[in-house]
Order: structure tokens, then C-alpha cells, then sequence
């Protein structure tokens, strides 16, 4: 069995010492033997950075040659923190001074917004304009977007609120 695991690990040192790109998440990172030695990229990547504390951003900034490029939203969820310790709980932005504890805003260098956004049926972004309505966005084009709404049970809408209240919440399996 350990002969697997290893012949396994092997194998995937040899890829990610190949790599031009590697994703990962951020735990596996900073835990996995596979980064901790050789690694030093060009770039580093942290998506969702909103979420991550900043000992994992510091950590993995420190493997970056040229650049790092912290990618997230202010207003999603901070880092999950059970400890009640300020530094394990404060998210890069707050750190960095864009965002006060109230949530206000400050100018910086460091950011920039984007304001074209593919994910979303115009109608799903408009659900969530009235958050951001200091930030422009526009949709950008999804040729694929009008096929996903027309899918039935909701034709032609890509929003539907359903009134849930009264339902049982409860799943019942019957036997094979």
C-alpha cells in the first residue's frame, strides 16, 4: 500500500516541478510536502482571498518571485476563525485599509474593480445591483446564458423565488 502512495507522491512531484501552473487549494499549499521545498513561482494566485487569513497570504506570497495577485470580494464571507484571534480572523483587505470595520471603502492603488461580469443572467445581477451600487458593472456577453434560462421548470426566467413555507423539511426515502 505504501508503495502506491509513494510511486503516487513521486508522480506528482515530478508534474507540479513541471508545471507552469499549478491550482491547488490553500491549505493543501502550506500542508503538503509537495510545496514545501522548490517552490518558487513567477506569480502567485489566491482566488477567494476574502476567506483566507492572513497567515495562509502572507505564506504563500513569500513563494512568489515577481508578483502576487489577490483576487476577491470585500463583502463575501471573512476568514473562519473559532479562536477569536484578531490576526487569524481579519481578512487581507481590512488588513490592507480598503475596507473599515463599518464597511466603507477607502481609495487604494492596490485594487481595482472589475466591472464586466460573465457569470451572471442579467437578471441574477440585478438580484444583487442594490450591494453594490457604488461599482458599475456590465454584463458581458454569454451566447449560452439565454439556452440555460429557457430550461424548464421556469422557462424564460433566470430568477425564481419560491415560497417554501409549509413545506415539510424533511426528505423521505422509500425502501428498494
Amino acid at each position: 500500500r505504501m508503495l502506491v502512495h509513494d510511486e503516487v507522491r513521486s508522480y506528482e512531484k515530478t508534474l507540479i516541478s513541471g508545471a507552469r501552473i499549478v491550482g491547488t487549494t490553500l491549505a493543501m499549499s502550506l500542508m503538503s510536502p509537495l510545496f514545501r521545498n522548490d517552490c518558487n513561482w513567477d506569480a502567485v494566485i489566491i482566488d477567494e482571498v476574502s476567506m483566507a487569513s492572513l497567515p495562509y497570504v502572507f505564506c504563500l506570497s513569500a513563494i512568489a518571485r515577481k508578483r502576487v495577485i489577490l483576487v476577491g470580494d470585500f463583502r463575501q464571507l471573512a476568514p473562519i476563525c473559532k479562536s477569536g484571534r484578531v490576526e487569524l480572523s481579519t481578512d487581507i483587505f481590512s488588513f490592507l485599509k480598503i475596507v473599515d470595520r463599518t464597511g466603507t471603502v477607502s481609495a487604494s492603488p492596490l485594487m481595482t474593480t472589475l466591472n464586466v461580469q460573465y457569470r451572471m443572467h442579467p437578471e441574477i445581477a440585478d438580484c444583487v445591483k442594490p450591494l453594490y451600487d457604488e461599482y458599475r458593472t456590465f454584463p458581458g456577453i454569454i451566447d449560452d446564458r439565454e439556452k440555460l434560462a429557457a430550461f424548464s421548470p421556469f422557462e424564460n426566467h433566470a430568477v425564481s423565488l419560491i415560497d417554501c413555507h409549509g413545506f415539510v423539511n424533511y426528505c423521505e426515502v422509500s425502501p428498494i
